[in-house]
């Protein structure tokens, strides 16, 4: 056997080595877009998803009172 070549046995070793690290990385990338996805399902962000920009930035009841001004303006345009 040469010298710097590997045994099948230790090819063998450093194969499954790398699939048990690669599985590790997966795991853990799995966890972390889980709890990304968990989070942009939650029901305020899926709201403040489908609003403007200028409307989802601040609190929740900066939001609501924004879109209780907009919701009056947009009343009393159709009422002339």
């Amino acid at each position: 056997m040469m010298a710097g070549k590997l045994s099948r046995a230790q090819s063998r070793e450093l194969r499954l080595e790398l699939l048990r690290a690669r599985a590790a990385i997966e795991r853990q990338n799995l966890r972390k877009y889980s709890g990304q996805l968990a989070n942009d399902l939650a029901p305020g962000n899926l709201v403040k998803s489908m609003l403007p920009a200028g409307l989802t930035t601040g609190s929740t009841s900066d939001t609501l009172l924004q879109g209780r001004v907009c919701w009056r303006v947009i009343l009393s345009c159709c009422q002339h």
